[in-house]
């Protein structure tokens, strides 16, 4: 489990995709996932929440000086009022998010539909019964988490012992 790409820098993004791929390879799909995060700047952005597990915050990916910018970027995102961000204890346990991440993608007109993400692509699920239980696991999930203070707590305390 990474952090979730809207919400990766650079440095991190490469170091999570450039395991058997070429720089370049790398460096288009890098560009790509930052362009995604242009959605930050749209007029019009209603709430995001993002959920992630400790473990994902504490893993050293890149090593010190990249996870320090990657967690400081969170902590940048998390002070933005249209962004919940919560984190899971590692004491937790486990929890209902365990077998992997998933995003569920909220409409004004349309309904829901959640996107998984696999090793070689995702997988978009519309199917209401499906989609119904994605949004019972993340309830799940979100109850297991800290709350937004408490999380944003913890991603300083995390970034002090880097």
């Amino acid at each position: 489990m990474v952090v979730h790409g809207l919400f990766q820098t650079p440095a991190y993004a490469t170091e999570v995709l450039k395991a058997g791929r070429t720089s370049q390879e790398t460096e288009d799909l890098v560009k790509t996932r930052m362009e995604r995060q242009e959605i930050f700047n749209r007029p019009g952005l209603s709430q995001i929440v993002l959920i992630v597990d400790e473990g994902v915050l504490r893993r050293p990916i890149g090593g010190p000086s990249i996870m320090k910018e990657q967690l400081l970027h969170l902590i940048m995102r998390a002070e933005d009022p249209r962004i919940t961000l919560q984190v899971v204890p590692s004491t937790t346990g486990a929890y209902a998010g365990l077998p992997g991440a998933f995003t569920i993608l909220g409409f004004i007109r349309d309904p829901e539909v959640v996107y998984v993400e696999g090793h070689t692509a995702g997988q978009f699920v519309d199917r209401p019964v499906e989609v119904h239980q994605y949004a019972l696991r993340y309830n799940l999930i979100r109850g297991t988490a800290l709350s937004a203070d408490q999380s944003l707590e913890l991603l300083h305390v995390i970034v002090e012992g880097l």
